[in-house]
């Protein structure tokens, strides 16, 4: 386990297509934060790797990732309720912002 008394991982992926996955990460030392996407027959990370700095608590991860083929968009979550919402065909171009209770109802 990467922090006691938590099962999750610090990484998170979900498939875009056949050959591509979506890799999200979180270096909770620095409060860095990582995606790309990653090309499974090149093997080899397509286009460029976004970082950025995050503060938050040592306890904080990305906890889900899904892919929307209607729109063509990655959702990303983390732990204590920032969300984005990433493009995978220019993984720079993403929005970043912060769910609280009031937004989930």
């Amino acid at each position: 386990m990467a922090i006691d008394g938590f099962p999750d991982p610090f990484i998170v992926c979900c498939f875009i297509s056949d050959t591509l996955v979506f890799v999200a990460l979180y270096h909770n030392y620095s409060d860095m934060h990582y995606h790309f996407v990653y090309d499974i027959e090149k093997r080899s990370i397509q286009g460029e790797t976004v970082s950025l700095k995050m503060e938050s608590n040592k306890k904080n991860f990305p906890y889900k990732s899904f892919y929307n083929p209607d729109l063509n968009e990655v959702y990303l979550f983390y732990r204590q309720g920032q969300s984005f919402i990433i493009s995978p065909e220019n993984p720079e171009e993403y929005i970043l912002d912060r769910m609280t209770e009031l937004d989930l109802g």
